[in-house]
């Protein structure tokens, strides 16, 4: 009984039994604080879902107003190549052998030259230069640029037009195509001219344009902070809006993948991708990176952190402050609480400290007149 006794007086010596005014305080406490932490992670939960959600949407709608502007751009190109693959005098210079004759050749170059000039200046504004490619070896171009070498025919893009049922596009970095150009970045458009008499392909249009065009396009766009949208050609990126290029998704980099969405990673921050294909078959692709939205939950995190923070400095003053009132409580008067806020805590405890010098001088007094007698 004796050991028993002994280890009972241990326990209430290391371990803290809190009496009924802290567990008041800690219920309170409790309370007050678990709905606020609830209601704060389900927040921050449903916040972040509906930022991401919102932020998705709208960049969606971006990315289909260029995906249409940039579609509209490249049938115009198109539709321009098939004029000029339908043009009479074009048919006829191709399906027949070059003139050998100066004067008569020098004669036909000039009707195909105004011909091109013409449908260059009264069909889309800014284009580069229209091309004309015989298999016949007939080079006809608009603009009066010059050719960079003597034949194309078996060039790669030459041979992929032919064997090609739609129209061809590439995209050529500091060069033109065909013209004798050494600056600029430019996109061609490319379809096979059909004979109509023969149903014979006899060679090949091209529709040439700046690159600017289609990336004043994409520049227009109000996307998110932060955000990129992007041309590009079988995963090579053509043309970016902002510097983050070279972020984009691979195997090596991805960790999520959904019906239209790619989650990657790279150099550390997490990002979005999306894309649309144009008519031409390249790809319009928006990266979105989510560290914005991150930021809001982190926020609301370093908020719950501060509330606790907060409460432990409102606790821990009110147990000592309940600790003091047990000891007065059992008669020793001699009790002072040191407190350094400033604030309502501080008022109560210095409240507290000066009750209890009144008491004290009291006492005293009362005690000394009970000597005198």
């Amino acid at each position: 009984i004796v050991g028993g006794n002994n280890r009972l007086s241990i326990k209430e010596k290391w371990l803290f039994i809190p009496s009924l005014r802290h567990q008041t305080l800690i219920l309170f406490l409790i309370i007050s604080l678990v709905p606020t932490i609830i209601v704060g992670a389900i927040s921050s939960i449903v916040s972040f879902n509906n930022n991401l959600h919102n932020t998705l949407m709208y960049n969606e709608s971006i990315i289909n107003t260029l995906v249409n502007e940039a579609d509209n751009l490249m049938k115009q190109c198109s539709q321009i190549g098939q004029l000029v693959a339908s043009d009479h005098s074009i048919q006829t210079v191709l399906r027949n052998p070059i003139p050998k004759d100066i004067k008569e050749r020098y004669t036909q170059d000039g009707k195909i030259s105004r011909t091109l000039n013409s449908l260059h200046d009264y069909t889309l504004k800014d284009l580069f230069s229209i091309y004309v490619l015989g298999l016949n070896e007939a080079k006809y171009c608009s603009k009066g640029w010059s050719f960079s070498k003597d034949s194309y025919i078996m060039d790669d893009f030459f041979q992929d037009t032919l064997t090609s049922d739609s129209p061809v596009w590439f995209y050529t970095e500091g060069t033109s195509i065909v013209a004798n150009t050494s600056s600029g970045n430019y996109v061609s458009v490319m379809q096979s001219i059909i004979d109509r008499l023969s149903g014979q392909q006899t060679g090949i249009v091209i529709i040439e344009l700046n690159l600017n065009l289609i990336s004043n396009i994409l520049n227009s766009a109000e996307i998110i902070p932060n955000g990129n949208i992007m041309l590009m050609q079988n995963g090579t990126i053509i043309f970016s809006t902002e510097d983050l290029a070279h972020f984009t998704p691979n195997a090596s980099n991805i960790y999520k993948k959904s019906e239209h969405l790619i989650y990657f990673s790279e150099s550390q921050k997490n990002y979005i991708f999306t894309s649309v294909k144009l008519v031409s078959g390249w790809d319009v692709g928006c990266c979105i990176p989510l560290n914005n939205i991150y930021h809001q939950v982190f926020s609301l995190i370093i908020a719950f952190i501060l509330a606790v923070t907060a409460s432990h400095f409102i606790l821990k003053p009110l147990l000592q402050l309940s600790d003091k009132m047990k000891v007065v409580q059992d008669g020793n008067l001699d009790v002072n609480l040191f407190t350094p806020y400033k604030n309502e805590i501080g008022l109560l405890i210095q409240s507290f400290n000066n009750m209890l010098a009144k008491i004290r001088d009291l006492t005293n007094k009362i005690y000394d007149n009970q000597r005198s007698i």
